[in-house]
């Protein structure tokens, strides 16, 4: 028999706390390589001379004890004495109240446009579409001035594409600037080969309920994740928030205001970009988000957004090309109808173009972060702006939420599904009522009703599927990896 354990801290720490306190499309025209730019390489590496370690004038010392290697006892905790070069920082478990950090690099690149070529990711002499944002460098492709560029001829009008597809292939012969027969041959979609790599500047702010540590929440890991691309054209803004009454909430006012100077005629005025993840707890019962720390009160969605995002605010978010919002909660905020309502007018304001929350009762902020990072890189670095590429290869996150997103009025979830694991996107218990465990099965299926049933006591259960579901991408392979599938939300 199982020997039972004491109770361990979960790492959701919300609870329940005190009840409430398209563009037009551009003129048909010939798209020629006529511009060409030089940029600077991402790739720094050069030939160096070889040189033995025993001439650079130290010795090569014995092997030892790893520095960080050490004993610990409950009563203490060993920290590493630090030695020449190497400094050791203890993070505190106590967070610091009150910030507003603001980080970004001094190694600015030009924000004009393709600053990579679409095809190797590096810098060099580029050929610059004069219709779209391609660019190519001279060390991939060697093509004469003023020839057409190889995507806008491929697909036409790609880049007033619609939000969810590259547009419809030309099968037209590929000519140069002399009439000459160009080969290029593409047997597949070219969304990975001719991936655009934009440099425009981007601001990513993250908005915490204080006592959630900045490391709970993943979300530097997206700044450092897109530094690399955008280098000194990113910034990353780590505020928390604390709404009690009194000196916290003027204090917060003061930090907010302090930021929105810093956007306005500040080191932040050049962003033209913003990505704002707002982390926080929610009410089971209410869906609302948490107004306080330790559980102290919380506050309707729309009276917590109009502290957070107070006018002075929405008129910086206005001038912004392109600005999301991503509410990282437990998924009460959409699973309660008033709170669900406010996102709802909330996104019809058309503040964010998209805004993005999660069902998960029990969200892991952590199962989230290679799929944040991923979407930003997507959306912000390859322009890409539709969602659903964003679900391939998202199925780990799929098993653990579905998503919601907002774009103006109209609302979507995604749901991913697997034909035994998560049949129609509905969970399945993880034991049967006769104690076996993972024991569920495929008994039947048919496009509306998938059974299962029990490998030892044969029980069964029926799963119907969800009223209005349009399958993404349905002529995949299904029974191995899943499907997601979408449901348009419906007007209350």
């Amino acid at each position: 028999m199982a020997e039972k354990k004491p109770n361990t801290a979960r790492k959701t720490t919300g609870g329940k706390a005190p009840s409430r306190k398209q563009p037009a499309r551009a003129a048909a025209k010939k798209a020629t390589l006529t511009n060409v730019k030089t940029t600077q390489g991402r790739s720094k590496g050069a030939p160096a001379p070889r040189k033995a370690l025993g001439a650079l004038g130290f010795p090569i010392p014995a092997p030892k004890q790893d520095a960080l290697v050490g004993h610990s006892t409950m009563d203490h905790l060993y920290v590493p004495k630090p030695s020449q070069g190497v400094t050791f920082e203890l993070q505190p478990k106590q967070v610091a109240a009150g910030v507003c950090r603001v980080r970004m690099s001094e190694d600015t690149i030009g924000d004009d446009g393709n600053e990579w070529c679409s095809h190797c990711k590096d810098g060099g002499k580029l050929n610059l579409c004069s219709l779209c944002r391609q660019g190519f460098c001279q060390r991939c492709i060697v093509l004469l001035e003023g020839t057409p560029c190889p995507l806008c001829h491929l697909i036409p009008g790609h880049m007033n594409r619609p939000l969810d597809g590259w547009g419809k292939r030309s099968y037209e012969p590929y000519l140069n600037n002399e009439g000459a027969i160009i080969e290029f041959r593409t047997p597949q979609t070219t969304r990975d080969v001719f991936s655009i790599a934009l440099t425009e500047t981007l601001v990513v702010i993250c908005i915490r309920l204080q006592g959630i540590a900045s490391y709970e929440a993943p979300i530097e890991s997206i700044y450092l994740h897109l530094q690399p691309w955008l280098k000194g054209n990113v910034a990353f803004v780590d505020l928390d928030y604390n709404l009690a009454a009194g000196a916290p909430i003027k204090n917060w006012f003061k930090r907010l205001n302090a930021l929105c100077q810093e956007l306005e005629t500040g080191a932040l005025k050049r962003f033209t970009r913003v990505s704002v993840y707002l982390v926080t707890h929610s009410t089971p019962d209410f869906g609302d988000l948490h107004s306080e720390p330790n559980n102290n009160g919380a506050a309707t969605v729309s009276e917590v957004f109009k502290v957070l995002f107070t006018d002075r605010l929405q008129r910086i978010l206005t001038r912004m090309t392109s600005k999301t919002l991503t509410i990282l909660t437990c998924g009460a905020v959409l699973g309660c109808r008033d709170s669900m309502q406010d996102l709802k007018m909330f996104s019809q304001q058309s503040i964010f173009d998209r805004t993005i929350a999660f069902s998960q009762p029990h969200l892991q902020l952590s199962l989230l972060s290679l799929f944040l990072q991923r979407s930003a890189e997507l959306l912000f670095i390859q322009d890409k702006t539709g969602f659903e590429p964003l679900l391939l290869g998202s199925e780990s996150l799929g098993a653990h939420t579905s998503i919601v997103v907002f774009e103006g009025s109209k609302g979507t979830r995604y749901v991913w599904a697997h034909i035994v694991d998560r049949p129609f996107g509905q969970e399945i218990p993880f034991q049967c009522t006769c104690g076996a465990l993972k024991s569920f099965q495929l008994a039947s299926k048919t496009e509306t009703k998938i059974t299962l049933c029990c490998r030892t006591c044969m029980a069964a259960k029926e799963f119907d599927a969800p009223l209005g579901l349009t399958w993404i991408n349905p002529t995949a392979q299904s029974d191995r990896h899943g499907l997601w599938f979408k449901l348009e939300l419906e007007d209350d």
